[in-house]
């Protein structure tokens, strides 16, 4: 006797985490409940916590169970108006806004902020907020430089260009253009003031340096390609070699205004601590982006005195850069915290 083949009508699947199919005849021979167990809805259970303002609501019971069915088995149809979302609202402070925000948007904020107090003439908090502003634009543009290096699937628009180096090279410029403006003689601040402009020169020859190494990589490519007797080819040759060099020439020029406004006898005698948490050179991971988070004391630092091209490197430099506002704000007496 041949066993008649099973209907699809005869089976119901409920659409839950895992799938039930159950014989509907099996479902009016009264079963024990605990069959059930495993498929129990309570309404409490899609009580959804959730700070976003948009919702993926679980999935309900089909509609298409008939409402006999559900009342049999004890089995509750969820509908929406038994759904309801418990939102829990933080309150906003300075600290979990900070969280929120990445350093481009806190680099965004002090540059306003700094803008307003020269306008201002406050001049000394100016000029802090100025310097820690270029540090968080520089150290966030170095770490997508690293995330778009590694992910070759990125969007082109996405990673960072030679372009958005030079632009922020020239922000480091307006920096220093603006501080130098302030006249000696009717402010007794622009002294002080004058380490923060040598601090931004070094930070600007170290993207500088950043843009040579690029420069001289694309330049030995090209030195590497066998036909090097074309014509276009040369001409290629030609420019980048002009680049490489210009880019050179700004390099040590700001090494040299650096070394001028911030002499490293006046950084290692006045701020003291920075040479005494600096480390030797065979410690030093010229490649490691290290930004400070303890408020007191020194972190974890990445960076060597004196300041020196061929021992440094942009994040070294951004790492010291940190730890100098805060040195330098100490001696001037200056309230003034890590805006990250």
């Amino acid at each position: 006797m041949t066993k008649r083949r099973q209907s699809t009508h005869d089976k119901i699947l409920l659409p839950l985490k895992a799938q039930y199919l159950i014989p509907i005849g099996q479902l009016f021979k009264d079963p024990p409940i605990d069959l059930f167990r495993p498929i129990m809805l309570n309404a409490e259970d899609y009580i959804l916590k959730s700070k976003r303002q948009k919702l993926n609501l679980p999935k309900l019971l089909s509609p298409r169970l008939p409402e006999e069915l559900l009342t049999r088995f004890s089995i509750p149809q969820l509908r929406v108006e038994n759904i309801y979302v418990e939102h829990k609202n933080l309150e906003k402070t300075p600290e979990t806004e900070k969280k929120r925000l990445s350093h481009d948007d806190i680099a965004r904020k002090l540059k306003h902020r700094a803008e307003n107090l020269f306008e201002s003439q406050k001049y000394m908090l100016a000029s802090a907020c100025f310097l820690e502003s270029y540090l968080l634009f520089t150290a966030e543009m170095y770490t997508k430089g690293l995330e778009s290096q590694v992910a070759q699937s990125k969007p082109k628009n996405n990673r960072v260009s030679e372009t958005d180096w030079i632009e922020l090279v020239k922000y480091g410029v307006k920096i220093t253009k603006r501080l130098n403006s302030i006249d000696e003689e009717k402010e007794s601040s622009a002294r002080s003031i004058r380490h923060i402009i040598g601090l931004c020169y070094f930070v600007n020859a170290f993207i500088l340096k950043l843009l040579l190494e690029a420069k001289e990589k694309r330049l030995k490519l090209l030195l590497d390609v066998k036909e090097t007797e074309s014509s276009r080819l040369l001409k290629r040759m030609k420019i980048a070699v002009e680049k490489l060099l210009r880019v050179q020439d700004s390099f040590h020029n700001s090494m040299r205004k650096g070394e001028k406004y911030l002499p490293t006898a006046d950084l290692i005698h006045k701020y003291p601590r920075l040479a005494q948490n600096s480390k030797s050179l065979s410690e030093v991971e010229s490649e490691k982006l290290i930004i400070p988070t303890e408020e007191q004391g020194f972190g974890e630092t990445n960076y060597t005195l004196p300041i020196a091209g061929h021992t440094l490197s942009l994040p070294c430099v951004i790492n010291l850069g940190f730890y100098f506002v805060r040195e330098w704000c100490k001696q001037e007496n200056i309230d003034y915290r890590w805006s990250f």
